[in-house]
């Protein structure tokens, strides 16, 4: 299973279509119809995204996003909506979606569009999970590594990441010369 969605449509044909082409994916999804439904469902349980239409019955999906942004904890939301004027994808990404796709859309867009935000959020996590720790992120690239770990020739550099202590200094030196065995 790739992850749990939250798909907030009230349009029956767009979110069965949409639901479908998710579940294919590997997706486990999760049908509200309204902002009500859906901002009970993120307060009672986290999905790993919400994709949401903005022209919803009962409650904007402006107001909804507005609403999850300032709930504590981070759920990433693509909005999916009929809304094609440069004002509202502005107004919704400065609102807080992390993208906006309008319809009519392309379904393999759409899934692709699924997973790189689901990257995002989940590096996201693993950051601030090592943060959170105090700990800081050290991150050196070298044309060398893919080498030392005896990768495919192609995969011509890689990235390796050591953790330190918050009192250590970072090294420098592995980050600017290359690893040797």
């Amino acid at each position: 299973m790739q992850g749990t969605i939250l798909l907030v449509e009230d349009e029956a044909a767009i979110a069965a279509f949409v639901r479908t082409a998710l579940e294919r994916e590997g997706f486990a999804v999760e049908v509200v119809e309204g902002g009500r439904q859906a901002l009970a469902r993120v307060s009672q349980s986290l999905p790993d995204l919400m994709i949401l239409d903005l022209m919803l019955s009962d409650v904007d999906g402006l107001d909804v996003c507005r609403a999850v942004r300032r709930m504590p904890t981070y759920v990433p939301i693509i909005m999916l909506t009929a809304r094609t004027e440069d004002v509202d994808k502005v107004v919704g990404l400065e609102l807080g979606a992390d993208d906006y796709i309008t319809k009519p859309f392309n379904t393999r867009e759409l899934i692709a569009r699924v997973r790189a935000v689901l990257r995002l959020a989940r590096s996201r996590a693993t950051i601030e999970g090592l943060l959170s720790g105090d700990y800081r992120v050290q991150a050196a690239v070298s044309d060398h590594v893919a080498e030392y770990y005896n990768n495919a020739p192609d995969e011509a550099s890689a990235t390796e990441v050591t953790v330190n202590a918050p009192n250590d200094a970072p090294d420098i030196d592995f980050a600017l010369n290359p690893i040797s065995e």
